[in-house]
């Protein structure tokens, strides 16, 4: 055997007993997107709808779309949020679990800070027109998701085309109206 070729002493059990040592330290990192269904990668049902609306298909004429923008503006909760609103707003966070960690990564339709720069409310548009509890739970769930990474106060769920708002608050089990 030449001086360039090693050999290997170790045993089957040493190896085993490292190799079982890495495998227990390896962390696995799951990435979360709240705006998406998780079980499915879809987007979150009426997603699909808003984006139908905006398009030039004949469904939604442009008055329809502006008079519900309009109409969604004009709620006190927003309107009472509009100075300080930026829209699109981009949160990042991660949670150390066992065995892995949590990444999550989305865009809050629109944040408002407060006067000391710290998240005060978030807000989900949605335009659907009559939502089931089983449809608004995952847009409830997704406001609860942007609190858990901003640690804003509460967040609202705007039904823009009915002009009804859904308060969601961090510990929240369900959506109260």
């Amino acid at each position: 055997m030449g001086k360039s070729e090693a050999v290997n002493t170790q045993a089957r059990e040493i190896f085993g007993t490292e190799a079982a040592a890495i495998a227990e330290r390896h962390r696995r990192i799951v990435w979360r997107v709240p705006s998406r269904n998780e079980d499915t990668e879809e987007p979150v049902p009426g997603e699909m709808e808003a984006l139908a609306l905006l398009t030039d298909d004949g469904d939604g004429a442009p008055a329809d779309v502006a008079g519900c923008v309009i109409r969604a503006l004009s709620l006190p909760q927003v309107a009472a949020l509009r100075p300080g609103l930026l829209p699109e707003f981009p949160v990042y966070g991660s949670t150390e679990g066992d065995p892995q960690e949590e990444a999550m990564a989305g865009i809050v339709d629109a944040i408002a800070f407060g006067p000391d720069g710290t998240p005060g409310a978030l807000i989900d548009w949605k335009n659907d027109v009559e939502p089931s509890s089983e449809v608004l739970e995952p847009y409830c769930s997704q406001v609860r998701a942007y609190h858990e990474v901003t640690g804003a106060e509460f967040g609202l769920v705007v039904l823009a085309t009915k002009g009804k708002v859904v308060s969601v608050h961090r510990d929240q089990a369900r959506p109260s109206a």
